[in-house]
C-alpha cells in the first residue's frame, strides 16, 4: 500500500462484537468536518462508495484504496489545473468481530516542505490538515520521524512542539531504524539508560483511560438505567391473571393521580372546568336582537344608584333611555291589544306577562346548548390527553390504548347523552312557563325602585322641571297625572318593561346557576364519566376474560422485551470491565 494512503487520511475503528458473530470489515468514505485551506474535497462519486465483507486482506484492502484513490476520490497526482494531490476526507476501515481489539486510529497524510511534483498550496494545506488534529485535547498523538534524520529539521517535530501544550499526548516513533548506524545510536543513548521510553506510552495510556472513565461509566450506567426502567414499565410478561391484574392496575392508578391531582393541562381550553366556568359568554354569544337578554338586563343600574338619583333631580333625565326597547315595544303593543281586549280600559291583564316572557327567553336552550358542546369538547380532549400521557398509543401499551380508548368513549358518550335530556327537560321547563313566580326578595325591592324612579321624574315634569312653579296649578296637576297615570298606554309599557327587567334579571341568574353548576358541572363530574369512573374499583370489577383482552401482548412488545434483556445483559457485563479495569488503573498509578 505504499504510495496509497499518503494522499487522504485513513481512520482504522476496530471494535469487539459477541462472540457468536463473525468477523467484518467495511470501507466508505468520511467527510472531513470542514474544509482545510489548500486542499481540494474528494470528488462526489466517493460518498457512495461502500465495501464490505467478512475478511480484510492485505490484497483486498490495497486494491480498495487504489479503486478508491483513482475512481472516487479524484486523486490525480502531478501540479497544474486537474492535479489533485492530497484531500482532507477520510477514508473510514471499520473492523468487527469477537476477538477484535478497541481502538481508533486515524492516520494523517505525511507532511511535505517541498513544492516539487504538487501544487503550490498542498504543502501548506498539509501542514494545516495535521494541526487541526493534533490540537485537540482528546487526542494522543504518535509522531513518526525517520531514524537517518536530524530530529531538529523535521517539520512534523516542529508543528507537535508548537502545537501540543500537553506534550503527555504526544508519541514519537522512529522509522528506517535498519539504515542508522546501530552502534552509534546504542552509543549515543542505549535502551537500558532510557526508562522513558518504556513508561512514557504506559502512563499516557494510563492518564487517557483515567481521564475518560468517569464519563463511560456514566455513560453505561446512564444506559443501564433507561433499559431498565424501560423494561419496568414493561411490567411481567402478563402470563397469569395476577400479572395481567397488576398491569393494568398501573395504569389506572396513574389516570388516577392525574384527575385526583387537580389537572394539569397546557391549553386552558382542554381543561373542561375551565371551559364549564368561563360562562360569560353564555349570556352575551347570541344576544343579537333587541329586546333580548342583553337590552333588557344591561346595563342596568345598580340598587344603590336609585337613592343616589333621588337626591339629584335633575340626574333623571340620562335615565330617559337607560334601556333601549323598540322591539320590546313593538312586541308588548301587539300583546297589549290582545289581552287588552278582555280587561276595562287602562287594566293590564296580568295573562300577557308569561307570554311575553316566553318570547324573550326562547333563546336560552340553543345557548345552553352551546355552552354544553363547548365543555363537551374540552372535556373529550382532556380525557384523551390522560390517555396518551399515561399510556401512548405505540409500542408495548398499543393494544391497550385502544381498548381504553373505547371504554372512555362508551362512558363519554352515555353521561352526554344522559346531560343533554336533563338539559332539554330544564330548558323547556324554563322557558314555557305558563305562571311567572319568584321567591326573590330583591324581586319587589328592584321594582319598586325603578317605579319610585319613574314617578319622580313625573313629579319633576309636572312642577315646571328647571323652571319650578311656586303653586300647583291645574295645568301642573294635569302635566304630573299625564306622567304617571298607568291607563295610559304607553306607561302601561314602561311598567311592564320594568317588571320584565327585574324579573327577567333574576330568572336568567337562577337559570344560569342551574345549567352550569348542576347539569353541566354534574356532567363533567359525573360518577360514571370518563374522568371519575377510571378507578381501581372499576378495574377490580372486569370480567377476566375482558382483563386479558385488554393487557395482551402483541408481537413487537415481546420482541422488544427480548431486546431489552439482552442490551440489558451487555450492560452489566460491560459495567463489571469499567470496574475492572478502574481498579487496575489505581493499581498501575500506586505502582
Amino acid at each position: 500500500m505504499a504510495g496509497i494512503g499518503t494522499h487522504f487520511p485513513i481512520r482504522v475503528v476496530s471494535r469487539r462484537t459477541a462472540q457468536d458473530s463473525r468477523e467484518r470489515f467495511r470501507i466508505s468514505l468520511e467527510r472531513a468536518p470542514q474544509d482545510v485551506n489548500g486542499l481540494q474535497r474528494a470528488d462526489a462519486a466517493a460518498d457512495n462508495y461502500r465495501l464490505e465483507g467478512d475478511t480484510l486482506t492485505m490484497d483486498a484492502s490495497k486494491a480498495a484504496l487504489e479503486d478508491l484513490s483513482e475512481n472516487h476520490i479524484g486523486i490525480r497526482k502531478g501540479q497544474g489545473t486537474g492535479a489533485k494531490n492530497f484531500v482532507p476526507d477520510i477514508v473510514r476501515v471499520e473492523l468487527s468481530g469477537p476477538n477484535r481489539s478497541l481502538f481508533n486510529i486515524l492516520d494523517l497524510p505525511g507532511l511535505i516542505s517541498s513544492e516539487y511534483g504538487v501544487n503550490e498550496p498542498e504543502p501548506l494545506g498539509t501542514h494545516e490538515l495535521a494541526k487541526q488534529y493534533i490540537s485537540r485535547p482528546e487526542n494522543t498523538i504518535i509522531c513518526t520521524i525517520p531514524a537517518t534524520s536530524d530530529l531538529g529539521n523535521q517539520r512534523a517535530y516542529q508543528i507537535c512542539k508548537e502545537h501540543i501544550s500537553n506534550k503527555r499526548r504526544l508519541v514519537g516513533v522512529f522509522t528506517k531504524c535498519d539504515k542508522a548506524d546501530r552502534e552509534e545510536a546504542e552509543r549515543a543513548v542505549s535502551w537500558p539508560s532510557s526508562p522513558g521510553c518504556m513508561d512514557h506510552p504506559g502512563e499516557i495510556l494510563t492518564c487517557e483511560i483515567e481521564k475518560a472513565f468517569p464519563r463511560l461509566e456514566n455513560d453505561i450506567n446512564s444506559r443501564l438505567k433507561e433499559k431498565r426502567d424501560n423494561l419496568k414499565n414493561m411490567g411481567e410478561p402478563r402470563l397469569n391473571d395476577s400479572q395481567q391484574q397488576e398491569y393494568l392496575n398501573r395504569f389506572f392508578d396513574n389516570v388516577m393521580r392525574w384527575v385526583g391531582g387537580f389537572w394539569r393541562f397546557d391549553d386552558e381550553g382542554v381543561d373542561p372546568r375551565a371551559v364549564c366556568s368561563n360562562y360569560g359568554a353564555f349570556i352575551d354569544k347570541k344576544q343579537e336582537q333587541p329586546g333580548t337578554a342583553r337590552q333588557i338586563l344591561f346595563p342596568t343600574p345598580k340598587l344603590e344608584d336609585y337613592t343616589e338619583e333621588l337626591k339629584a333631580i335633575p340626574a333623571f333625565e340620562e335615565h330617559e333611555h337607560v334601556e333601549s326597547f323598540d322591539k320590546f315595544v313593538d312586541t308588548v303593543t301587539s300583546k297589549l291589544r290582545r289581552f287588552g281586549a278582555s280587561q276595562p280600559p287602562g287594566v293590564i291583564n296580568s295573562d300577557i306577562y308569561p307570554v311575553i316572557y316566553r318570547v324573550q327567553v326562547s333563546k336560552w336552550g340553543s345557548i345552553a346548548q352551546e355552552h354544553l358542546d363547548r365543555v363537551k369538547d374540552a372535556m373529550k380532549s382532556s380525557y384523551e390527553e390522560i390517555l396518551r400521557s399515561v399510556c401512548p398509543d405505540s409500542e408495548g401499551t398499543m393494544i391497550l390504548h385502544h381498548e381504553l380508548k373505547c371504554r372512555l368513549h362508551s362512558m363519554f358518550c352515555e353521561t352526554l347523552n344522559k346531560t343533554k335530556q336533563e338539559l332539554d327537560r330544564y330548558c323547556e321547563q324554563e322557558t314555557q312557563k305558563e305562571l311567572l313566580q319568584t321567591t326573590n326578595n330583591e324581586f319587589r325591592t328592584k321594582l319598586e325602585a325603578w317605579r319610585m324612579l319613574r314617578y319622580a321624574r313625573a313629579f319633576y315634569k309636572g312642577t315646571g322641571g328647571e323652571e319650578a312653579q311656586d303653586l300647583i296649578s291645574t295645568q301642573t296637576l294635569s302635566t304630573m297625572w299625564t306622567s304617571m297615570d298607568l291607563s295610559n298606554q304607553g306607561k302601561m309599557m314602561y311598567d311592564i318593561h320594568d317588571v320584565f327587567k327585574v324579573y327577567y334579571g333574576i330568572s336568567l341568574e337562577s337559570f344560569i346557576s342551574h345549567v352550569t353548576q348542576t347539569i353541566v358541572e354534574g356532567f363533567v363530574m359525573d360518577k360514571d364519566g370518563p374522568l371519575i369512573k377510571m378507578t381501581t374499583e372499576y378495574v377490580l370489577g372486569l370480567p377476566r376474560q375482558e382483563v386479558s383482552d385488554i393487557t395482551k401482548e402483541d408481537k413487537k412488545t415481546g420482541q422488544l422485551r427480548e431486546q431489552l434483556n439482552s442490551d440489558i445483559k451487555k450492560l452489566e457485563g460491560a459495567q463489571e470491565i469499567a470496574k475492572d479495569v478502574r481498579v487496575k488503573v489505581e493499581v498501575l498509578k500506586r505502582n
